[in-house]
């Protein structure tokens, strides 16, 4: 037997427990360079989580809100309910008593009542009107009257809001200078659902002025209300129904 034969045959004996050598690859030696490789590749590639892997954050999923886990801004709300609570219902936001203060009328919208729903007492048995229809005056859009060609007018349109009751209710009504043949008296009113909002007899002659009145609603007006406008005048005059409006 040579001797490569007899090395061979000691390393044999020395892996069946037979000498005191140790056999290669045995469990008590350790990893070759290439399976220490192929380990640790496997933990990046597939480690069960972000803090293992040392990959950085998970880029958070379309559609989703940041979480601090993920990288984002931290949420500053917080619940400090007992665990195992249900969360809170979130409830309707109450609606509100009031809008903001708007107009009640358009000037576009007026229309001559039918002289059998006509509430005031003082119509006249002839009546004609021509020159009743919106105007820009001093950047304002309003409803004006030429009593020249309109010697009496009642219109009517339906409310354009609804008004709670506490609400403020304004009506601005402009005439320029009033004069008569002799001294007469002009009548103006605004209804509200039946109501007067304003109720003006007015001497003439007298200078142009703006007459204003507001009030408090004492009970709601649903919306789609009747308005009336009101206007029965002596001699040839001007007069500008300028706001009819109602909030807080």
């Amino acid at each position: 037997m040579g001797s490569r034969t007899l090395v061979l045959w000691v390393k044999l004996a020395a892996c069946l427990g037979l000498g005191p050598c140790a056999c290669v690859g045995s469990g008590d030696s350790a990893p070759t360079a290439d399976i220490a490789d192929d380990i640790t590749g496997g933990i990046v590639a597939g480690g069960p989580s972000d803090s293992v892997n040392h990959r950085g954050p998970t880029p958070p999923m379309a559609g989703t809100e940041p979480s601090p886990a993920r990288g984002g801004v931290p949420s500053t709300a917080t619940d400090s309910r007992t665990p195992g609570t249900p969360a809170p219902q979130a409830s309707a936001a109450p609606e509100p008593a009031s809008q903001n203060r708007g107009p009640l009328t358009d000037p576009v919208r007026w229309q001559e009542v039918d002289p059998g729903e006509d509430p005031f007492a003082d119509r006249p048995t002839r009546v004609a009107c021509t020159a009743a229809m919106p105007e820009v005056l001093s950047g304002e859009l309003v409803y004006s009257v030429d009593t020249a060609t309109c010697n009496y007018l009642t219109a009517h349109q339906p409310s354009l809001r609804a008004v709670a009751a506490g609400e403020r209710i304004k009506v601005r009504l402009w005439h320029f200078a009033l004069s008569a043949p002799e001294p007469a008296e002009a009548h103006a009113a605004v209804w509200l659902n039946g109501e007067p909002l304003l109720d003006e007899h007015i001497p003439i002659p007298q200078p142009g002025g703006l007459i204003v009145r507001e009030i408090v609603a004492e009970a709601a007006v649903p919306e789609g209300a009747p308005i009336l406008f009101h206007l029965h005048n002596h001699g040839e005059n001007s007069y500008s129904l300028v706001e009819v409006s109602a909030g807080p």
